[in-house]
Protein backbone atom coordinates (compact mmCIF):
# COMPACT_ATOMS: atom_id res chain seq x y z
CA UNK A 1 0.00 0.00 0.00
CA UNK A 2 1.22 3.78 -0.87
CA UNK A 3 1.65 5.94 1.74
CA UNK A 4 -0.52 8.53 2.09
CA UNK A 5 1.02 11.65 3.16
CA UNK A 6 3.78 11.64 5.92
CA UNK A 7 2.75 11.49 9.58
CA UNK A 8 3.62 14.25 12.25
CA UNK A 9 5.29 11.79 14.14
CA UNK A 10 7.48 10.28 11.03
CA UNK A 11 8.02 14.10 9.97
CA UNK A 12 9.53 15.06 12.98
CA UNK A 13 11.82 11.66 13.28
CA UNK A 14 13.20 12.51 10.13
CA UNK A 15 13.78 16.03 10.64
CA UNK A 16 15.82 15.20 14.02
CA UNK A 17 17.94 13.00 12.12
CA UNK A 18 18.60 14.84 9.48
CA UNK A 19 19.54 17.64 11.92
CA UNK A 20 21.34 15.50 14.26
CA UNK A 21 23.37 13.69 11.54
CA UNK A 22 21.67 10.40 12.53
CA UNK A 23 20.90 9.97 8.95
CA UNK A 24 21.49 6.01 8.57
CA UNK A 25 18.56 5.75 11.37
CA UNK A 26 16.37 6.63 8.49
CA UNK A 27 18.20 5.40 5.52
CA UNK A 28 15.54 3.27 3.97
CA UNK A 29 13.44 6.68 3.36
CA UNK A 30 12.52 7.69 -0.01
CA UNK A 31 13.71 10.73 -1.54
CA UNK A 32 9.82 11.87 -1.32
CA UNK A 33 9.79 11.29 2.40
CA UNK A 34 12.83 13.38 2.99
CA UNK A 35 11.06 16.57 0.31
CA UNK A 36 8.01 16.20 3.00
CA UNK A 37 9.58 16.50 5.59
CA UNK A 38 11.97 19.36 5.04
CA UNK A 39 10.17 21.44 2.46
CA UNK A 40 7.24 24.19 2.85
CA UNK A 41 4.90 25.14 -0.52
CA UNK A 42 2.93 28.08 0.14
CA UNK A 43 3.78 28.40 3.85
CA UNK A 44 2.50 24.80 4.65
CA UNK A 45 4.30 21.45 4.90
CA UNK A 46 4.85 19.52 1.70
CA UNK A 47 1.75 17.08 1.24
CA UNK A 48 2.22 14.49 -1.28
CA UNK A 49 -0.82 12.71 -0.56
CA UNK A 50 -2.79 13.89 -3.82
CA UNK A 51 0.24 14.10 -6.02
CA UNK A 52 1.02 10.21 -5.95
CA UNK A 53 1.71 10.31 -9.40
CA UNK A 54 4.71 12.63 -8.64
CA UNK A 55 6.13 9.97 -6.06
CA UNK A 56 8.33 7.96 -9.02
CA UNK A 57 9.89 11.28 -10.01
CA UNK A 58 10.84 12.18 -6.36
CA UNK A 59 11.66 8.01 -6.06
CA UNK A 60 13.39 7.47 -9.38
CA UNK A 61 16.66 5.97 -8.82
CA UNK A 62 17.28 5.38 -12.59
CA UNK A 63 20.15 7.60 -13.90
CA UNK A 64 17.59 8.99 -16.75
CA UNK A 65 14.56 10.76 -15.69
CA UNK A 66 11.97 12.38 -18.02
CA UNK A 67 8.83 14.73 -17.98
CA UNK A 68 6.78 14.87 -20.59
CA UNK A 69 4.13 17.20 -19.54
CA UNK A 70 1.34 19.78 -20.20
CA UNK A 71 1.43 23.20 -18.62
CA UNK A 72 0.42 24.09 -15.38
CA UNK A 73 0.95 20.75 -13.46
CA UNK A 74 3.75 21.34 -11.04
CA UNK A 75 6.62 20.27 -13.63
CA UNK A 76 8.73 23.41 -12.33
CA UNK A 77 7.69 22.74 -8.62
CA UNK A 78 8.84 19.25 -8.61
CA UNK A 79 11.72 20.19 -10.25
CA UNK A 80 12.81 22.86 -7.95
CA UNK A 81 11.74 20.34 -4.78
CA UNK A 82 13.62 17.19 -6.11
CA UNK A 83 17.21 19.60 -6.20
CA UNK A 84 16.63 21.36 -3.38
CA UNK A 85 16.15 17.80 -1.54
CA UNK A 86 19.39 16.22 -3.10
CA UNK A 87 21.08 19.73 -2.62
CA UNK A 88 20.46 19.30 1.43
CA UNK A 89 20.94 15.61 1.91
CA UNK A 90 24.02 15.23 -0.14
CA UNK A 91 26.63 17.35 1.16
CA UNK A 92 29.36 19.07 -1.86
CA UNK A 93 26.47 18.00 -4.50
CA UNK A 94 27.15 20.03 -7.96
CA UNK A 95 23.46 20.48 -9.90
CA UNK A 96 23.41 22.41 -12.85
CA UNK A 97 19.69 23.87 -13.89
CA UNK A 98 19.56 24.63 -17.57
CA UNK A 99 16.14 26.30 -19.64
CA UNK A 100 15.98 27.46 -22.91
CA UNK A 101 16.26 31.31 -21.73
CA UNK A 102 17.64 33.75 -19.71
CA UNK A 103 13.60 34.85 -18.33
CA UNK A 104 12.62 30.98 -18.07
CA UNK A 105 15.67 30.60 -15.53
CA UNK A 106 15.07 33.38 -13.75
CA UNK A 107 11.72 32.81 -13.30
CA UNK A 108 12.25 29.29 -11.94
CA UNK A 109 15.17 30.80 -9.53
CA UNK A 110 13.27 33.44 -8.09
CA UNK A 111 9.49 32.16 -8.30
CA UNK A 112 10.22 28.05 -7.74
CA UNK A 113 13.83 27.66 -6.16
CA UNK A 114 13.67 31.33 -3.91
CA UNK A 115 10.38 30.75 -2.19
CA UNK A 116 10.87 27.07 -1.13
CA UNK A 117 14.57 28.00 0.60
CA UNK A 118 13.18 30.89 2.52
CA UNK A 119 9.87 29.72 3.88
CA UNK A 120 10.93 26.19 4.64
CA UNK A 121 11.75 26.55 8.13
CA UNK A 122 14.48 23.45 8.71
CA UNK A 123 16.33 24.09 5.18
CA UNK A 124 16.56 27.90 6.40
CA UNK A 125 18.30 26.99 9.95
CA UNK A 126 20.03 24.31 9.14
CA UNK A 127 20.94 24.27 5.19
CA UNK A 128 20.61 27.21 3.69
CA UNK A 129 21.33 30.80 5.44
CA UNK A 130 20.93 34.32 3.13
CA UNK A 131 23.26 35.82 4.79
CA UNK A 132 26.09 33.37 4.44
CA UNK A 133 25.39 31.32 1.80
CA UNK A 134 25.59 32.32 -2.42
CA UNK A 135 21.86 33.40 -3.19
CA UNK A 136 22.09 35.15 -6.40
CA UNK A 137 19.51 33.94 -9.61
CA UNK A 138 22.31 32.10 -11.36
CA UNK A 139 23.94 30.43 -8.42
CA UNK A 140 22.67 29.30 -4.75
CA UNK A 141 24.87 27.62 -2.24
CA UNK A 142 24.25 25.61 0.67
CA UNK A 143 25.94 25.33 4.07
CA UNK A 144 26.77 21.36 3.71
CA UNK A 145 28.96 22.73 0.60
CA UNK A 146 26.25 21.88 -2.21
CA UNK A 147 26.23 24.09 -5.28
CA UNK A 148 23.84 24.78 -7.41
CA UNK A 149 24.08 26.42 -11.07
CA UNK A 150 21.51 27.80 -13.14
CA UNK A 151 22.23 28.40 -16.61
CA UNK A 152 20.32 28.88 -20.39
CA UNK A 153 21.09 27.44 -23.55
CA UNK A 154 18.93 27.85 -26.92
CA UNK A 155 21.29 28.97 -29.81
CA UNK A 156 24.28 27.83 -28.40
CA UNK A 157 24.96 25.89 -25.25
CA UNK A 158 28.40 28.06 -24.21
CA UNK A 159 26.93 29.41 -20.80
CA UNK A 160 26.26 26.14 -19.83
CA UNK A 161 29.42 23.97 -21.38
CA UNK A 162 32.06 23.13 -18.92
CA UNK A 163 30.12 23.22 -15.61
CA UNK A 164 31.01 19.82 -13.70
CA UNK A 165 27.80 18.33 -12.13
CA UNK A 166 26.35 15.62 -10.69
CA UNK A 167 22.53 16.23 -10.87
CA UNK A 168 21.91 17.63 -14.32
CA UNK A 169 18.07 19.43 -15.18
CA UNK A 170 17.41 19.93 -18.39
CA UNK A 171 14.12 21.93 -18.59
CA UNK A 172 11.29 23.03 -21.15
CA UNK A 173 14.09 20.51 -23.56
CA UNK A 174 11.38 20.69 -26.16
CA UNK A 175 13.06 24.35 -27.36
CA UNK A 176 17.15 23.11 -26.86
CA UNK A 177 18.38 21.85 -29.93
CA UNK A 178 19.63 17.92 -29.91
CA UNK A 179 23.00 18.85 -30.11
CA UNK A 180 23.37 21.33 -27.21
CA UNK A 181 21.26 18.53 -24.92
CA UNK A 182 24.05 16.45 -25.77
CA UNK A 183 26.98 18.95 -25.39
CA UNK A 184 25.31 19.82 -21.63
CA UNK A 185 25.59 16.57 -20.74
CA UNK A 186 29.05 16.06 -21.09
CA UNK A 187 28.79 17.69 -17.79
CA UNK A 188 27.85 14.76 -16.11
CA UNK A 189 30.80 12.95 -17.15
CA UNK A 190 32.96 13.92 -14.10
CA UNK A 191 30.36 12.54 -11.66
CA UNK A 192 31.37 10.80 -8.66
CA UNK A 193 30.49 6.90 -8.92
CA UNK A 194 29.33 6.69 -5.29
CA UNK A 195 29.59 3.27 -4.37
CA UNK A 196 28.28 3.66 -0.96
CA UNK A 197 26.12 6.35 0.86
CA UNK A 198 24.47 6.91 4.06
CA UNK A 199 21.62 7.80 1.86
CA UNK A 200 19.02 5.30 -0.42
CA UNK A 201 17.53 7.73 -3.14
CA UNK A 202 19.32 11.14 -2.79
CA UNK A 203 22.86 9.29 -2.69
CA UNK A 204 22.02 8.63 -6.44
CA UNK A 205 24.22 10.98 -8.52
CA UNK A 206 25.03 11.34 -12.16
CA UNK A 207 21.40 11.86 -12.70
CA UNK A 208 20.12 13.42 -16.09
CA UNK A 209 16.30 15.72 -15.72
CA UNK A 210 14.56 16.37 -19.10
CA UNK A 211 11.64 18.11 -18.70
CA UNK A 212 9.27 19.97 -21.16
CA UNK A 213 6.11 20.36 -22.89
CA UNK A 214 5.60 18.45 -26.40
CA UNK A 215 4.96 20.96 -29.51
CA UNK A 216 3.38 20.80 -32.96
CA UNK A 217 6.66 20.22 -34.80
CA UNK A 218 10.47 19.73 -34.43
CA UNK A 219 10.03 18.03 -30.89
CA UNK A 220 13.64 17.20 -29.20
CA UNK A 221 11.46 15.52 -26.57
CA UNK A 222 10.18 13.40 -28.98
CA UNK A 223 13.37 11.65 -29.48
CA UNK A 224 13.92 11.54 -25.63
CA UNK A 225 10.27 9.72 -25.14
CA UNK A 226 11.12 7.16 -27.65
CA UNK A 227 14.09 6.04 -25.71
CA UNK A 228 12.26 6.03 -22.59
CA UNK A 229 9.91 3.42 -20.44
CA UNK A 230 6.89 5.66 -21.24
CA UNK A 231 4.97 5.48 -18.48
CA UNK A 232 1.23 6.33 -18.97
CA UNK A 233 -1.08 7.26 -15.68
CA UNK A 234 -4.08 4.29 -16.31
CA UNK A 235 -7.17 5.22 -14.00
CA UNK A 236 -9.18 1.85 -13.16
CA UNK A 237 -12.71 1.80 -13.90
CA UNK A 238 -13.93 -1.43 -11.96
CA UNK A 239 -17.65 -0.88 -13.47
CA UNK A 240 -16.16 -3.73 -15.73
CA UNK A 241 -15.16 -7.46 -15.09
CA UNK A 242 -12.04 -7.74 -15.01
CA UNK A 243 -11.51 -4.09 -14.05
CA UNK A 244 -10.81 -1.54 -17.02
CA UNK A 245 -7.98 0.65 -16.88
CA UNK A 246 -8.76 4.04 -18.96
CA UNK A 247 -5.90 6.08 -20.66
CA UNK A 248 -6.12 9.97 -19.85
CA UNK A 249 -6.40 11.08 -23.20
CA UNK A 250 -9.58 12.76 -24.82
CA UNK A 251 -11.65 10.21 -24.99
CA UNK A 252 -11.65 10.37 -21.17
CA UNK A 253 -12.81 13.85 -20.90
CA UNK A 254 -16.43 14.03 -19.87
CA UNK A 255 -18.30 17.20 -19.73
CA UNK A 256 -18.51 17.42 -15.70
CA UNK A 257 -14.88 15.30 -15.01
CA UNK A 258 -12.84 12.30 -16.13
CA UNK A 259 -14.80 9.30 -17.52
CA UNK A 260 -14.18 5.98 -18.86
CA UNK A 261 -13.62 5.85 -22.58
CA UNK A 262 -15.75 2.33 -22.29
CA UNK A 263 -18.88 2.82 -19.82
CA UNK A 264 -18.74 6.93 -19.86
CA UNK A 265 -19.43 6.47 -16.13
CA UNK A 266 -16.95 8.74 -14.24
CA UNK A 267 -13.53 7.77 -13.02
CA UNK A 268 -10.86 9.44 -10.42
CA UNK A 269 -7.67 9.88 -11.68
CA UNK A 270 -6.40 9.41 -7.97
CA UNK A 271 -6.67 6.28 -8.16
CA UNK A 272 -4.60 5.20 -10.71
CA UNK A 273 -1.19 3.98 -11.26
CA UNK A 274 1.66 3.75 -13.93
CA UNK A 275 2.03 1.34 -16.46
CA UNK A 276 5.53 0.94 -18.68
CA UNK A 277 4.53 1.02 -22.71
CA UNK A 278 8.65 0.41 -23.25
CA UNK A 279 9.89 -1.39 -20.24
CA UNK A 280 13.31 -1.54 -21.49
CA UNK A 281 13.53 2.40 -21.78
CA UNK A 282 16.78 3.99 -21.26
CA UNK A 283 15.03 7.10 -19.80
CA UNK A 284 12.28 6.63 -17.03
CA UNK A 285 9.73 8.44 -18.62
CA UNK A 286 6.57 9.60 -17.55
CA UNK A 287 3.75 11.69 -19.65
CA UNK A 288 1.69 14.01 -16.84
CA UNK A 289 -1.60 15.81 -18.26
CA UNK A 290 -3.86 18.29 -16.95
CA UNK A 291 -6.58 15.44 -16.37
CA UNK A 292 -5.13 13.75 -13.48
CA UNK A 293 -3.76 17.30 -11.23
CA UNK A 294 -6.00 17.07 -8.82
CA UNK A 295 -6.91 20.98 -9.05
CA UNK A 296 -8.30 20.68 -11.80
CA UNK A 297 -10.84 18.06 -11.13
CA UNK A 298 -13.45 20.26 -9.13
CA UNK A 299 -16.94 20.46 -11.88
CA UNK A 300 -16.57 24.23 -12.27
CA UNK A 301 -12.78 24.06 -12.79
CA UNK A 302 -12.94 20.90 -15.32
CA UNK A 303 -15.76 22.85 -17.28
CA UNK A 304 -13.62 26.34 -17.43
CA UNK A 305 -10.34 24.45 -18.00
CA UNK A 306 -10.71 20.67 -19.76
CA UNK A 307 -14.24 21.33 -21.59
CA UNK A 308 -14.08 24.68 -22.62
CA UNK A 309 -10.48 24.76 -23.92
CA UNK A 310 -10.99 21.12 -25.78
CA UNK A 311 -14.12 23.21 -27.65
CA UNK A 312 -12.80 26.24 -28.14
CA UNK A 313 -8.36 25.95 -29.01
CA UNK A 314 -6.88 24.83 -31.82
CA UNK A 315 -6.49 20.95 -31.71
CA UNK A 316 -3.04 20.60 -31.77
CA UNK A 317 -2.64 23.40 -28.71
CA UNK A 318 -4.90 21.39 -26.80
CA UNK A 319 -3.56 18.24 -27.40
CA UNK A 320 0.28 20.20 -26.24
CA UNK A 321 -0.71 22.19 -23.51
CA UNK A 322 -3.59 20.30 -21.63
CA UNK A 323 -2.98 16.55 -22.69
CA UNK A 324 1.20 16.94 -22.38
CA UNK A 325 0.96 14.91 -26.12
CA UNK A 326 2.76 15.62 -29.29
CA UNK A 327 0.62 16.64 -31.98
CA UNK A 328 3.22 15.55 -34.51
CA UNK A 329 0.96 12.93 -36.41
CA UNK A 330 -2.07 15.23 -37.13
CA UNK A 331 0.79 17.49 -38.97
CA UNK A 332 2.73 14.53 -40.62
CA UNK A 333 1.24 13.05 -43.77
CA UNK A 334 2.63 10.00 -43.13
CA UNK A 335 3.22 7.80 -40.31
CA UNK A 336 5.41 4.91 -39.37
CA UNK A 337 2.43 1.73 -40.14
CA UNK A 338 2.34 3.39 -43.49
CA UNK A 339 5.77 2.81 -44.19
CA UNK A 340 5.42 -0.49 -42.37
CA UNK A 341 3.02 -1.75 -44.77
CA UNK A 342 5.47 -1.23 -47.81
CA UNK A 343 8.36 -3.71 -45.94
CA UNK A 344 8.54 -6.84 -45.93
CA UNK A 345 7.22 -9.41 -45.14
CA UNK A 346 3.63 -7.31 -45.30
CA UNK A 347 4.81 -6.25 -48.95
CA UNK A 348 5.93 -8.49 -50.91
CA UNK A 349 5.35 -10.65 -54.48
CA UNK A 350 5.79 -13.90 -54.76
CA UNK A 351 9.22 -15.29 -56.38
CA UNK A 352 10.98 -11.99 -55.86
CA UNK A 353 12.99 -11.84 -53.19
CA UNK A 354 12.65 -8.15 -51.77
CA UNK A 355 13.47 -8.69 -48.04
CA UNK A 356 16.97 -7.39 -47.93
CA UNK A 357 19.15 -4.44 -50.11
CA UNK A 358 21.02 -6.05 -52.23
CA UNK A 359 24.76 -5.30 -52.71
CA UNK A 360 24.99 -5.94 -57.00
CA UNK A 361 23.47 -7.09 -59.85
CA UNK A 362 21.53 -10.69 -59.26
CA UNK A 363 19.41 -12.81 -61.87
CA UNK A 364 16.19 -10.98 -60.05
CA UNK A 365 17.40 -7.64 -60.93
CA UNK A 366 18.66 -8.19 -64.50
CA UNK A 367 14.37 -9.09 -64.97
CA UNK A 368 13.99 -5.01 -64.76
CA UNK A 369 15.24 -1.57 -65.91
CA UNK A 370 16.87 0.04 -63.11
CA UNK A 371 17.06 3.67 -62.00
CA UNK A 372 19.19 5.47 -59.81
CA UNK A 373 18.49 9.03 -57.52
CA UNK A 374 20.85 10.86 -55.71
CA UNK A 375 20.49 13.29 -52.40
CA UNK A 376 23.84 15.70 -52.52
CA UNK A 377 24.80 16.55 -48.74
CA UNK A 378 27.12 17.65 -46.93
CA UNK A 379 28.20 14.60 -44.35
CA UNK A 380 26.78 16.88 -41.49
CA UNK A 381 25.30 14.76 -38.25
CA UNK A 382 23.93 18.00 -36.69
CA UNK A 383 21.64 21.10 -37.23
CA UNK A 384 22.34 24.80 -35.77
CA UNK A 385 21.10 28.07 -36.19
CA UNK A 386 23.35 30.88 -36.06
CA UNK A 387 22.70 34.51 -36.73
CA UNK A 388 19.49 33.29 -37.58
CA UNK A 389 20.52 31.05 -40.24
CA UNK A 390 19.41 27.41 -39.72
CA UNK A 391 21.72 24.46 -41.27
CA UNK A 392 20.66 21.28 -41.23
CA UNK A 393 21.75 17.87 -40.74
CA UNK A 394 22.39 16.42 -44.36
CA UNK A 395 24.04 13.47 -46.16
CA UNK A 396 24.39 12.00 -49.61
CA UNK A 397 21.91 9.10 -50.09
CA UNK A 398 22.03 7.32 -53.63
CA UNK A 399 19.19 5.18 -53.89
CA UNK A 400 18.58 2.60 -57.08
CA UNK A 401 15.16 0.78 -57.75
CA UNK A 402 12.86 -0.72 -60.22
CA UNK A 403 8.98 -0.73 -61.16
CA UNK A 404 8.36 -4.52 -60.75
CA UNK A 405 4.91 -3.65 -62.19
CA UNK A 406 3.10 -0.78 -63.68
CA UNK A 407 2.40 0.81 -59.74
CA UNK A 408 4.81 -1.08 -57.55
CA UNK A 409 8.66 0.19 -57.03
CA UNK A 410 11.28 -2.04 -55.51
CA UNK A 411 13.63 0.02 -53.74
CA UNK A 412 16.76 -2.42 -54.74
CA UNK A 413 19.56 -0.42 -52.65
CA UNK A 414 20.26 2.17 -50.63
CA UNK A 415 23.05 3.98 -49.30
CA UNK A 416 23.44 6.59 -46.86
CA UNK A 417 27.63 8.32 -46.96
CA UNK A 418 28.62 8.89 -43.34
CA UNK A 419 31.56 9.00 -41.50
CA UNK A 420 35.29 8.48 -43.86
CA UNK A 421 32.81 8.10 -46.87
CA UNK A 422 31.13 11.97 -47.09
CA UNK A 423 34.67 13.04 -48.85
CA UNK A 424 33.04 14.59 -52.04
CA UNK A 425 36.05 12.34 -53.81
CA UNK A 426 35.24 9.20 -52.65
CA UNK A 427 31.28 9.69 -53.11
CA UNK A 428 31.51 10.46 -56.74
CA UNK A 429 33.45 8.12 -57.80
CA UNK A 430 31.86 5.50 -55.68
CA UNK A 431 27.94 6.54 -57.03
CA UNK A 432 29.95 6.01 -60.10
CA UNK A 433 30.77 2.87 -59.59
CA UNK A 434 27.62 1.77 -58.46
CA UNK A 435 25.51 3.10 -61.01
CA UNK A 436 27.33 1.34 -63.64
CA UNK A 437 27.75 -1.92 -61.73
CA UNK A 438 24.15 -2.01 -61.16
CA UNK A 439 23.21 -1.01 -65.36
CA UNK A 440 21.38 1.97 -64.57
CA UNK A 441 19.50 3.12 -67.15
CA UNK A 442 18.81 6.91 -65.67
CA UNK A 443 20.21 8.83 -62.79
CA UNK A 444 18.14 11.57 -61.03
CA UNK A 445 20.61 14.18 -59.35
CA UNK A 446 19.38 16.33 -57.35
CA UNK A 447 19.90 20.09 -59.26
CA UNK A 448 19.76 22.45 -55.83
CA UNK A 449 23.40 20.99 -54.27
CA UNK A 450 26.30 18.95 -55.88
CA UNK A 451 29.18 20.81 -55.85
CA UNK A 452 29.59 20.65 -59.25
CA UNK A 453 29.45 16.90 -59.47
CA UNK A 454 26.74 16.81 -61.92
CA UNK A 455 28.82 18.18 -64.86
CA UNK A 456 31.28 15.27 -64.25
CA UNK A 457 28.80 12.72 -64.02
CA UNK A 458 27.74 14.19 -67.23
CA UNK A 459 30.89 13.40 -68.20
CA UNK A 460 31.27 10.03 -67.14
CA UNK A 461 27.99 8.72 -67.86
CA UNK A 462 26.55 11.35 -70.59
CA UNK A 463 23.83 13.57 -70.92
CA UNK A 464 21.42 10.74 -71.91
CA UNK A 465 21.96 8.91 -68.18
CA UNK A 466 21.91 11.87 -66.06
CA UNK A 467 18.57 13.97 -65.33
CA UNK A 468 18.43 16.85 -62.76
CA UNK A 469 15.70 17.64 -61.05
CA UNK A 470 15.16 21.19 -59.41
CA UNK A 471 12.40 22.04 -56.03
CA UNK A 472 10.17 25.16 -57.03
CA UNK A 473 7.70 26.19 -54.14
CA UNK A 474 6.22 28.87 -57.26
CA UNK A 475 5.57 26.52 -59.98
CA UNK A 476 2.47 27.06 -61.30
CA UNK A 477 2.59 23.49 -63.06
CA UNK A 478 4.21 20.45 -62.04
CA UNK A 479 7.09 20.20 -64.01
CA UNK A 480 8.62 22.38 -66.84
CA UNK A 481 11.38 21.66 -68.82
CA UNK A 482 14.80 24.01 -68.68
CA UNK A 483 17.03 23.43 -71.69
CA UNK A 484 19.68 25.76 -70.43
CA UNK A 485 20.22 24.62 -67.25
CA UNK A 486 19.42 20.54 -68.68
CA UNK A 487 17.19 20.25 -65.78
CA UNK A 488 13.66 19.84 -64.13
CA UNK A 489 11.90 22.55 -62.69
CA UNK A 490 9.28 20.29 -60.25
CA UNK A 491 6.77 21.57 -58.33
CA UNK A 492 8.30 20.63 -54.53
CA UNK A 493 4.63 20.00 -52.44
CA UNK A 494 3.54 17.75 -55.77
CA UNK A 495 6.19 15.88 -56.70
CA UNK A 496 6.68 15.59 -52.35
CA UNK A 497 2.47 14.77 -51.86
CA UNK A 498 2.44 12.35 -54.73
CA UNK A 499 5.65 9.96 -53.25
CA UNK A 500 4.02 10.36 -49.78
CA UNK A 501 0.60 9.66 -50.93
CA UNK A 502 1.91 6.65 -52.90
CA UNK A 503 3.39 5.09 -49.91
CA UNK A 504 0.15 5.18 -47.95
CA UNK A 505 -1.18 3.24 -51.08
CA UNK A 506 0.68 1.00 -51.14
CA UNK A 507 2.76 1.31 -54.34
CA UNK A 508 6.22 0.82 -52.86
CA UNK A 509 8.88 -2.44 -51.83
CA UNK A 510 10.97 -1.87 -49.17
CA UNK A 511 13.65 -4.31 -47.25
CA UNK A 512 12.86 -5.82 -43.85
CA UNK A 513 12.01 -2.85 -41.46
CA UNK A 514 15.23 -3.42 -39.62
CA UNK A 515 17.15 -2.86 -42.02
CA UNK A 516 14.96 0.16 -44.29
CA UNK A 517 14.40 1.62 -40.95
CA UNK A 518 17.26 4.02 -41.12
CA UNK A 519 16.62 5.65 -44.68
CA UNK A 520 12.71 5.15 -42.79
CA UNK A 521 13.39 7.98 -40.42
CA UNK A 522 14.04 10.38 -43.00
CA UNK A 523 10.57 10.03 -44.46
CA UNK A 524 8.57 9.86 -41.26
CA UNK A 525 10.71 13.29 -40.36
CA UNK A 526 8.87 15.10 -42.70
CA UNK A 527 6.05 17.17 -41.30
CA UNK A 528 3.73 19.80 -43.21
CA UNK A 529 3.99 23.28 -41.79
CA UNK A 530 1.90 26.45 -42.88
CA UNK A 531 2.95 29.73 -43.91
CA UNK A 532 0.24 32.44 -42.98
CA UNK A 533 2.69 34.80 -44.77
CA UNK A 534 1.95 33.55 -48.28
CA UNK A 535 -0.80 31.07 -46.98
CA UNK A 536 1.41 28.17 -48.74
CA UNK A 537 2.29 24.84 -47.28
CA UNK A 538 5.01 23.45 -47.29
CA UNK A 539 7.12 20.05 -46.40
CA UNK A 540 9.79 20.35 -43.56
CA UNK A 541 12.14 18.34 -41.47
CA UNK A 542 13.56 19.21 -38.28
CA UNK A 543 17.30 20.38 -37.94
CA UNK A 544 18.80 16.96 -36.92
CA UNK A 545 16.66 14.76 -38.91
CA UNK A 546 17.77 14.74 -42.27
CA UNK A 547 15.36 14.28 -45.06
CA UNK A 548 17.94 13.11 -47.96
CA UNK A 549 16.65 9.32 -48.09
CA UNK A 550 13.20 10.35 -48.86
CA UNK A 551 14.62 12.94 -51.44
CA UNK A 552 16.78 10.08 -53.45
CA UNK A 553 14.21 7.77 -53.64
CA UNK A 554 11.61 10.37 -55.06
CA UNK A 555 14.73 11.19 -57.57
CA UNK A 556 14.90 7.89 -58.29
CA UNK A 557 11.58 7.21 -59.13
CA UNK A 558 11.46 10.49 -60.80
CA UNK A 559 14.18 8.98 -63.37
CA UNK A 560 11.83 6.10 -64.07
CA UNK A 561 8.73 8.02 -64.58
CA UNK A 562 10.88 10.43 -67.07
CA UNK A 563 12.42 7.35 -68.79
CA UNK A 564 9.34 5.45 -69.03
CA UNK A 565 7.10 8.54 -70.16
CA UNK A 566 5.23 8.64 -67.09
CA UNK A 567 6.46 12.46 -65.51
Amino acid sequence: MIEFGLPHDRRLQIQKALVGGRVKEIARAKLSTYAEALLYHRGKPLDLSRHLFTLPLYNSTKKRLLLKCARQVSKSTSIANILITRCCLTPSLRVLYVSPSAQQTRQFSNEKLRPTLKDSPLIAKYFFNEHTCINQTYEKTFLNGSHMFLRYAFLTPDRARGIPCEVLALDEIQDILKNNVRVISESLSAADIVADTNLDQAGTVGVEIQAGTPKTFDNTIEDSWKLSTQNEWYVRCERHSPVHMVDLDDRAIGKAGPICDKCGGPINPLDGMWVRHNPDGEYWGFRISQLMVPWKLREDRWKEQIVWKMENWPEAQFHNEVLGLSYDNAAKPINTADVQRCCFPVAQIQGLNSSRFIDGPTTETRKYQLFGGVDWGEGREEGSIEHGKKTRASFTVLTIGAYVTENLFWTVYQKRYTGREIDPEFVKEDILRLVNLFGVELLGVDWGHGWGVNSWLFQQLGKHKVVQFYHSDNLAERKKWDPGGWKFIVNRNSVISSLLNDIKEGKFLFPVWEQFKEFADDILGVYVDYHSRNKKMYYEHSLDQPDDAMHSLLYARLAADTHLGRF
